[in-house]
């Protein structure tokens, strides 16, 4: 298997549009709903340069993946040569209508049809982008080790605006802090999932909760795709390797001290799914971005294939507890990173 990120060429992509104008904030499924999905496409087409071009998707029964793009204004955007990366995370602004993608040393912004990009110094380990209240944050560990012991919060110009938190990442079962999957709640609280272990920062009183939600035990369970549902409400992917099953699962964080974990929906062998979603487990949940829309109680994540670079996005309605999944042949050879709406 080739090298896929030898050479990326970067796509801002909104990937589609829900086609009513009504939102829904009771997850009434009678109501329907608004929102615009944004993500980043990496193509491994070995261009010098970078490209930046906007698509948008209508749905209705289906999403539209043949529908005209719209280009960008140019703008000087780097190459990368982004050797072995994957981890590309994403935060988008409700406030400003802003969204980021943050990819090795550079963080990627797009605002009202323009692209802007910040490289990040030599050494920064700054990474899990997240909006609150409109303002940018970072997680930053002191390494991208797993024996990292501390964590500090910055803002988007790189100051530190927390306190200096240990941690224990040892147990976790993450291989490196590159592999951390945050959402927030937009307002005060950001999440991050490291695999068994759930952290949780206010930025008011300045706190981190240190939550274990379960027990890692040589590679028996994978936590990824953190998003935020309501108050004390969490949904993500948990793969577990001895019967090869991947469910996605709810945490209940309202006792911190015992979180419960329960499964809203089992995708193991699901015949909604042309592809095996545990693929998506272990290494390859690097490929795997997730979504959540509380307007209709929507689950949403893509994959890419990395045997076959075919890309997927499936619809989790768990109202209705159905999946449906849109592919297209035409955008093999694509990588998706980040998943967000925009309502």
């Amino acid at each position: 298997m080739k090298n896929h990120f030898l050479s990326v060429l970067a796509l801002l992509t909104l990937i589609f549009t829900v086609s009513s104008c009504d939102t829904n904030d009771n997850n009434n499924p009678n109501v329907p709903c608004s929102a615009m999905f944004f993500q980043l496409v990496g193509e491994t087409n070995g261009l010098p340069n970078a490209e930046f071009n906007i698509f948008s998707y209508q749905k209705s029964t289906s999403f539209n993946f043949n529908a005209a793009n719209q280009e960008l204004p140019s703008n000087a955007i780097y190459a990368q040569q982004l050797v072995g990366q994957r981890h590309v995370r994403s935060s988008i602004d409700d406030y400003n209508a802003r969204i980021v993608y943050k990819m090795a040393d550079m963080l990627i912004s797009y605002q009202n049809g323009a692209v802007t990009q910040t490289v990040f110094p030599n050494g920064d380990t700054r990474n899990q982008p997240e909006f609150l209240a409109g303002n940018l944050y970072f997680l930053k560990p002191n390494s991208i080790l797993v024996n990292s012991s501390n964590f500090e919060i910055t803002d988007e110009s790189g100051n530190i605006i927390s306190s200096t938190f240990s941690v224990n990442l040892s147990n976790t079962g993450i291989f490196n802090t590159l592999e951390i999957s945050s959402t927030s709640d937009k307002t005060d609280n950001i999440f991050y999932l490291a695999n068994t272990y759930l952290f949780k920062y206010n930025l008011s009183s300045d706190t981190l909760t240190t939550m274990q939600i379960d027990t890692f035990n040589n590679n028996n369970v994978f936590y990824f795709g953190v998003e935020y549902a309501g108050a004390n409400t969490l949904y993500a992917f948990k793969g577990e390797t001895a019967n090869q099953s991947i469910k996605l699962v709810k945490i209940d964080i309202s006792n911190t001290a015992n979180p419960v974990v329960s499964t809203l929906m089992n995708l193991t062998n699901s015949s909604a799914l042309s592809f095996n979603p545990y693929s998506m487990v272990n290494s390859n949940y690097a490929y795997t971005q997730t979504d959540y829309d509380r307007c209709d109680n929507s689950f949403y994540f893509t994959f890419t294939d990395p045997g076959d670079e075919k890309p997927y996005l499936v619809e989790i309605k768990l109202n209705s507890n159905t999946i449906t999944e849109y592919s297209n042949n035409s955008l093999i050879g694509n990588y998706f990173f980040g998943l967000d709406h925009l309502r």
